[in-house]
């Protein structure tokens, strides 16, 4: 499932109190919109990290990947978010060229078989063998230590 639509859409329908899935896409925008401005100094710096990140939402049986697409025909409204996010620099502009694509897996084996191919498509060069995946994100790597206790709250919250 792909859906297309603004971020003022997306939010409405989370109002509307719909499902779980569409209450987890509406976060994870907000956590892709956040992530992309702590990361930027200009707008042109937070295009180019918002273009490079993908949100990944889990509820125990099904997973959703939120990611944006630059697209000139189609605008992302940001006033809305702007009052939600922690950070909202002046150079942010109200409206965004592209859109929030969402994919839902509704099977863990499919949808781990999207986060690794994710994982595949940003590894720098080296081969996904177990060897190489357990020394960037395994127990010893920086990445595992910085985010156990998240993964752990969010697992087990």
């Amino acid at each position: 499932m792909s859906l297309r639509g603004s971020p003022i859409s997306i939010a409405k329908q989370v109002l509307k109190k719909q499902s779980k899935e569409e209450k987890e896409r509406g976060g994870l925008i907000e956590y892709l919109l956040s992530i992309g401005l702590d990361e930027s100094k200009s707008f042109e710096d937070f295009k180019k990290h918002l273009s490079t990140k993908l949100g990944i939402g889990f509820d125990g049986k099904s997973f959703i990947f939120v990611r944006y697409v630059f697209n000139s025909n189609t605008e992302i409204d940001l006033k809305n978010y702007k009052r939600r996010l922690k950070k909202s620099p002046s150079w942010l502009p109200d409206l965004l060229d592209g859109n929030f694509e969402a994919t839902s897996k509704r099977e863990i084996k499919n949808g781990l078989r999207f986060l690794f191919l994710y994982l595949r498509s940003i590894s720098p060069r080296a081969p996904l063998t177990p060897n190489n995946v357990s020394n960037r994100f395994g127990e010893q790597s920086p990445h595992f230590r910085k985010h156990l206790r998240v993964i752990y709250s969010l697992l087990y919250t």
